[in-house]
């Protein structure tokens, strides 16, 4: 379960600066993997990408 809390930590930090620049190293370091494997894992678990979820936020 520590991949879904670290994950949930990626995911507040897109949340509280999404009015801001994202800085993607920094959401993948939150997750414990790279930022391409951030990404995959984003759409795969809301069925949207990261970019498409940004930008109707």
């Amino acid at each position: 379960m520590d991949w879904l809390k670290r994950m949930n930590c990626a995911l507040d930090y897109v949340e509280n600066n999404l009015l801001s620049e994202i800085d993607m190293n920094v959401v993948a370091q939150m997750a414990c993997c790279s930022s391409y494997n951030f990404q995959n894992m984003f759409s795969f678990i809301t069925e949207i990408s990261l970019v498409e979820y940004i930008r109707k936020s």
